[in-house]
């Protein structure tokens, strides 16, 4: 369009008139990619909003938890559903067996929760219980030095199972590291009892932008980002209708002190956030009026 625009001549026009009219273009055209950067630049850094809106969904999937202790531990699992109303099946295959960390100081005994495991409307309303048991010897609970760290992830993004999601040299995104802090929670065992946590959980899915040529032109692609939000009350185990016997019979096996229990619960039918990052600056749209309303000037005469 340029080569046409430098090379139209008009044989009636003047020799002055023909160059003041090649420099106006040329100057225009300097003009409007002198826009177009500055537009680009101004998309890229332009923070962008957040669109929510509420969903249902089919299923729920069950979260991933990770344990930090400074003593070993145990977990024992039970899951409630639909096809298990009379008594819990144990669910051990989805417990990671308790494993020492030489290169931490800090807690380095870590287990973990990790199951594929999704609530949906056939199996209803899915509760799970941990029973946390401390196997070390020299454990007493008058004697403590650190409380349990809980940290919990949606189970389809969880940055610990992940490793591609940490960058610059392991440290996360800032998104991603705001996950770790977001469901943290500390577990202990009182003296004189033990505690109930019931935990409870919401579900989100985050649509974040890709910066990418696609972004600039008002077809913006996306990745898929679920967290979950939860809050977490501590009962003293007197105060509970839980009956121990019934549950499980670890805690009369050698070396297993009951520390804590951990419930849960997934309800398929619970509403589904949505969060679709958006940006309300379309650099093309706005390039593109600019060199339409140039064209209509030098072609048609109509501005």
């Amino acid at each position: 369009m340029l080569i046409r625009f430098l090379g139209k001549i008009y044989k009636n026009e003047p020799t002055s008139l023909l160059i003041f009219r090649r420099s106006v273009i040329v100057i225009s055209i300097g003009f409007l990619i002198a826009i177009l950067v500055v537009l680009c630049i101004e998309f890229h850094d332009e923070l962008p909003s957040v669109n929510t809106r509420f969903t249902s969904s089919d299923y729920l999937p069950l979260p991933n938890i990770h344990f930090y202790h400074d003593y070993n531990f145990t977990i024992d699992c039970l899951l409630m559903d639909n096809t298990h109303l009379t008594r819990p099946r144990i669910c051990s295959d989805y417990i990671i067996k308790t494993m020492y960390n030489n290169f931490s100081s800090d807690r380095p005994y870590y287990g973990a929760f990790l199951s594929n495991y999704n609530a949906t409307f056939s199996t209803g309303e899915t509760i799970i219980t941990l029973n946390i048991y401390i196997t070390n010897s020299t454990y007493n609970v008058s004697n403590q030095i650190s409380s349990m760290v809980m940290t919990a992830f949606d189970q389809e993004y969880d940055i610990y199972m992940y490793p591609k999601y940490s960058i610059n040299g392991g440290i996360p995104p800032p998104f991603e590291e705001s996950l770790i802090w977001k469901n943290m929670y500390f577990l202990s065992q009182p003296t004189s009892d033990r505690n109930i946590y019931y935990w409870r959980f919401t579900r989100t899915i985050k649509y974040a932008i890709i910066s990418d040529i696609w972004n600039y032109i008002g077809t913006p692609n996306y990745i898929k980002q679920p967290y979950i939000e939860s809050n977490i009350q501590a009962v003293p185990f007197a105060d509970t209708i839980f009956n121990e016997s019934v549950l499980t019979n670890s805690s009369t096996q050698a070396n297993r002190v009951l520390y804590a229990k951990l419930q849960f619960a997934a309800d398929p039918i619970t509403s589904l956030k949505e969060e679709r990052e958006q940006k309300s600056k379309t650099a093309f749209l706005a390039v593109f009026g600019v060199l339409l309303r140039v064209f209509t000037y030098f072609y048609l005469g109509l501005v």
